[in-house]
């Protein structure tokens, strides 16, 4: 699962395509030029994430914010994503998602788990 949020073109997994994906750099240069422009601060663009139960849409979500942040630039995004009490493995999927993809992409991320009960 982890291989497919980072691969496009894995495919077992259901995934939007965009008509003409040479369109994306074009449409997101703005907000990195944006970003590369005002150095004072390292994050321009957070992401807040709150799963639960939801391990099946994560390969989707996930693969797409990895394409948007690649293009914003990772120095530019940090990621928060809250779990908890999940009973399909998602919890477990944060963690890795967070160690295998963000990390290792150079972007700041968080995990935090609630003890919330969300049924």
């Amino acid at each position: 699962m982890i291989y497919a949020m980072d691969h496009l073109e894995y495919d077992e997994f259901y995934r939007f395509h965009c008509p003409d994906e040479t369109i994306l750099p074009k449409r997101y240069e703005p907000l990195r030029k944006a970003a590369d422009k005002h150095k004072s601060s390292k994050i321009k663009y957070f992401f807040a994430l709150d799963q639960h139960n939801n391990i099946e849409v994560l390969p989707r979500l996930i693969g797409t914010l990895i394409q948007v942040i690649k293009m914003l630039g990772p120095e530019h995004c940090a990621v928060s994503m809250v779990g908890g009490s999940s009973t399909d493995g998602t919890d477990e999927m944060l963690g890795l998602i967070k160690k295998h993809l963000f990390e290792k992409g150079g972007v700041n991320s968080w995990v935090q788990y609630s003890t919330l009960n969300f049924a």
